[in-house]
Parts: structure tokens; C-alpha cells; sequence
């Protein structure tokens, strides 16, 4: 089981965007992703960033982007 890991989530009208940190036991190369998940059910990895600011910053901007 992964420990919790550092999130930033927003939802407007059944759309989410999903900024998490990853489990460093995946070893992918980066530490957190924006996702956005659409109101017919697909979702969309729309970013990927080095630090917590950077994810903060992606997030905020994913946001403004969707409307959420």
C-alpha cells in the first residue's frame, strides 16, 4: 500500500481536475500530474511537473483552463 500522497483536487459541473503526487516507488521520472476527469467519463493527464510548486501552479492553470 502507497502512503498518502499530496493532492489538489476541483470539481465545476461533474468535471474534475486531479493534481497528485505519485509514489516514488513507481519511478516514472517526475513527482505529480494534472489529470482531468470530463463529465462522459474519460480523463486526460494534461501535465506533469518536477515539484509541489510547479504542480500547484499547473493546477491552478488546469482550472482556469476547464472551468472548474
Amino acid at each position: 500500500m502507497f502512503r498518502k500522497q499530496w493532492q489538489l483536487i476541483d470539481t465545476f459541473a461533474r468535471t474534475e481536475v486531479s493534481t497528485v503526487e505519485m509514489p516514488e516507488i513507481l519511478m516514472l521520472g517526475y513527482r505529480f500530474e494534472t489529470c482531468v476527469f470530463f463529465r462522459n467519463g474519460s480523463s486526460e493527464v494534461v501535465a506533469r511537473y518536477d515539484t509541489q510548486a510547479a504542480a500547484t501552479q499547473g493546477h491552478k492553470a488546469a482550472c482556469a483552463r476547464y472551468g472548474t
